[in-house]
C-alpha cells in the first residue's frame, strides 16, 4: 500500500501540469490570462498588509497570502499550527517548501512563465514571513533572510519581464517583513509616484505613516480606498477597517481631552466657590 507521501508524489505532476501556463493564442485569451495573474497578486499583496502591525493588534492569514490551492492549503495548516504551538520551526520548513522543487522544476522548462515565477516569489515571501517566527539565533535569522532573497529573486525575474505596480508592492513586502521599514516605504513611494492608482500600494503606505503620522496615514487610506472602489483586491475594506480605527483613537482622544476640560473646569468652579464661601466668613 503506498503511503501518503507516496500518494503525494503521484498526483502532484499532474496537478503541477495543469498549472503549467502557456501563452495564450488570442487577444480575449491573453486578456483573461493577465486578469488572473493581475488579481492573483493583488491578493498577496492586499492580504499581507499587518506585517508590523501584528506585534500589537492582528494576525495577517497566511492562508489568504499564498497563491493556488495547493499553496493556501499549505499556509492554512502552518498557520493554524503557528497559532496553536504545535509546531516547530522544521515542520514549517517542510510545509512551505513541499511544492517549491515541482515549481523550480517546471521554471526550468519554462524560464520566462511569469504565473511560475510568481508562485514561486510569492511561495518564498511567506515561508519567510512564516520561519520569521521561529528566528531565535543566528542560523535561523540567517535562513529566514536567505527565502526572503529568494523571494526577491523570482520576484525581480518577474518585473524584468512584465512592468506590474502589485508585484512590485510584494517585492517591497520582502523589506517590510525584514524589519527595513525605510526602504520599503521608498520602494512603495516610488510605486505610487508611477502608478497613482495602485491600491495595494497605498494601503502598505498608511500601515507604514500609521506608526509615525496618523494624518498622513488616513490620507493613504482614503487613496487606497479610491483606487478599489469595488474592493477586488481587499484594499478599500482593509484601509476602511484602519481609518476606523484611526478614527476612534481620535475620537477616544477627543473624549478625554473633553472630559479632561471639563474636570478642570469643574474644579476651577469649585476653588471660586471656596474662595468666594471663605471670604465671606470672613467678612461676618
Amino acid at each position: 500500500m503506498a503511503t501518503d507521501t507516496e500518494k503525494k508524489t503521484t498526483t502532484q505532476p499532474k496537478r503541477l501540469a495543469r498549472a503549467k501556463v502557456r501563452r495564450p493564442e488570442t487577444p480575449e485569451e491573453i486578456a483573461k490570462t493577465k486578469a488572473d495573474r493581475k488579481k492573483a497578486i493583488r491578493n498577496v499583496a492586499i492580504s499581507a498588509f499587518a506585517v508590523l502591525l501584528v506585534l500589537s493588534m492582528m494576525i495577517p492569514s497566511l492562508a489568504s497570502i499564498v497563491t493556488g490551492a495547493r499553496n493556501a492549503k499549505a499556509a492554512s495548516e502552518a498557520q493554524n499550527a503557528i497559532t496553536s504551538g504545535e509546531v516547530t520551526a522544521e515542520q514549517i520548513d517542510a510545509m512551505y517548501g513541499s511544492g517549491i522543487d515541482e515549481l523550480e522544476q517546471t521554471l526550468n522548462e519554462s524560464p520566462n512563465d511569469l504565473d511560475t515565477l510568481l508562485q514561486l516569489g510569492n511561495q518564498y515571501l511567506n515561508w519567510g514571513y512564516a520561519s520569521s517566527a521561529y528566528v531565535s539565533d543566528e542560523n535561523a535569522a540567517t535562513h529566514s533572510a536567505e527565502l526572503f532573497t529568494k523571494a526577491r529573486e523570482y520576484l525581480d525575474r518577474y518585473l524584468a519581464i512584465e512592468n506590474d505596480s502589485d508585484v512590485k508592492v510584494n517585492r517591497a513586502l520582502c523589506d517590510l517583513y525584514e524589519g527595513d521599514i525605510t526602504t520599503a516605504q521608498e520602494s512603495l513611494e516610488a510605486i505610487v509616484a508611477e502608478d497613482a492608482e495602485c491600491a495595494s500600494a497605498w494601503a502598505n503606505l498608511g500601515m507604514i505613516y500609521e506608526m509615525t503620522n496618523p494624518d498622513a496615514a488616513a490620507l493613504a487610506y482614503e487613496r487606497a480606498i479610491a483606487a478599489d472602489p469595488d474592493d477586488e483586491g481587499g484594499a478599500k475594506s482593509y484601509a476602511q477597517s484602519r481609518l476606523d480605527a484611526l478614527n476612534g483613537v481620535e475620537e477616544e482622544s477627543e473624549a478625554t481631552d473633553e472630559s479632561a476640560d471639563a474636570e478642570a473646569t469643574a474644579d476651577a468652579e469649585t476653588e471660586t466657590t471656596d474662595t468666594d464661601a471663605e471670604s465671606t466668613g470672613t467678612n461676618n
